[in-house]
């Protein structure tokens, strides 16, 4: 099997699963940078930092910064790109 047709086969979940492996946690404009990668269209980022905000997307502060645990950003991420692709 070539890279292209294992690439095709992939599910929502394993493609997140990948853009995400060795993260722990990760700020609100990088997940509307891998939403936007996922979907293949601009996410807008202040959108994503607004959901976070409101505590739609759960997140923790770290060093005073607001940071989405990579559960919570795979949870998001796979609910998003299953919507809106």
């Amino acid at each position: 099997m070539t890279e292209n047709n294992d690439t095709k086969t992939l599910t929502v979940e394993d493609r997140v699963d990948q853009v995400l492996e060795g993260v722990t946690t990760i700020s609100p404009y990088k997940l509307a940078g891998l939403a936007s990668l996922l979907n293949n269209k601009y996410v807008r980022e202040q959108m994503v930092y607004s959901y976070v905000k409101k505590n739609m997307i759960p997140s923790v502060r770290v060093e005073g910064k607001l940071q989405v645990k990579v559960e919570d950003a795979r949870t998001w991420l796979v609910k998003y790109t299953t919507k809106h692709s």
